[in-house]
C-alpha cells in the first residue's frame, strides 16, 4: 500500500445519510390491509330496455344489477317511513252530492318508475259535504318481468293499511279509504312503500296513484 494513502475501515463509510449496511429498522407499519369502497351510486330511475348483464364491472354483487354503468342494489333504500317522496293532495270522495256519485277512479299526479325499494307519502282529501262520502285511494304498482316488488300501504307509519304480493312481473294493487264522519274532516296522510323481493334487471318497476272526485268534476 502506498505511504501517501490512509486506509479506511468500510463499516465507518457514510454518504449524507444513515449507513448503508444498517438494518432496516423493524417498527415501520406495512400497508396490508386496504379498506374496499362498497359504496356505489344507485339509479332509481332507469329506462326500460337498458339491462347489462349482472357484474360486468367486476362490481356488483349477486342480485344486483349494473344499470347504465352503475351498480344498481335493487334492495337499497335510503328512505323512511315518513321521510318518502311527497306525491301531493288529491280529492279522494266516492260521492259528489246525494243525486251524483263518484264510480270510477281517475289517475293523479305523475306515474313513478324506479329500481330500488322506495318509500312516498300521499293525502287523500275530503272535498265533498255529503253525508256518507267515503274518501278513497289506490295505489298500483307493476314490477318488470322476473323480478319481484311488493306493494305495502300505511295509514301511519307502521300502521299497515293493506299490502300486494303478487309476484314477479305481476301487478299488485291495494285501496286505503275512511269512513265519512259528519262531525270531522275525513282527509288522510297514507304513506306507500315499494320492497324489492327477488329478481334483478335494469326495467323499472312503475307505481300509479288514484283518487275519486275531484271536487265535483269527475261526476
Amino acid at each position: 500500500m502506498s505511504p501517501d494513502r490512509t486506509f479506511i475501515p468500510p463499516d465507518v463509510i457514510t454518504v449524507d445519510g444513515p449507513r448503508l449496511d444498517a438494518p432496516l429498522p423493524l417498527d415501520v407499519p406495512v400497508a396490508r390491509d386496504v379498506p374496499v369502497v362498497t359504496d356505489v351510486p344507485v339509479v332509481t330511475d332507469v329506462p326500460a330496455g337498458t339491462d347489462v348483464p349482472v357484474g360486468t364491472d367486476g362490481g356488483c354483487p349477486a342480485g344486483a344489477s349494473t344499470c347504465a354503468g352503475a351498480c344498481v342494489v335493487h334492495g337499497a333504500n335510503n328512505d323512511m317511513c315518513g321521510g318518502g317522496v311527497n306525491l301531493g293532495s288529491y280529492c279522494g270522495d266516492n260521492a259528489c252530492d246525494f243525486l251524483c256519485p263518484s264510480t270510477s277512479y281517475r289517475t293523479v299526479g305523475t306515474a313513478r318508475t324506479g329500481l330500488t325499494s322506495t318509500w312516498f307519502r300521499a293525502r287523500a282529501v275530503e272535498c265533498s259535504l255529503c253525508p256518507d262520502a267515503t274518501i278513497l285511494a289506490r295505489v298500483t304498482l307493476v314490477s318488470p318481468p322476473g323480478v319481484d316488488y311488493n306493494l305495502f300501504v300505511y295509514r301511519a307509519c307502521g300502521a299497515s293499511a293493506g299490502s300486494s304480493t303478487a309476484g314477479a312481473g305481476a301487478q299488485d294493487r291495494v285501496e286505503v279509504r275512511e269512513s265519512d264522519s259528519a262531525a270531522s274532516s275525513d282527509t288522510f296522510d297514507y304513506y306507500i312503500e315499494v320492497r324489492h323481493v327477488s329478481g334483478a334487471s335494469c326495467s323499472p318497476w312503475r307505481l300509479t296513484l288514484e283518487a275519486r272526485s275531484n271536487n265535483g268534476s269527475s261526476c
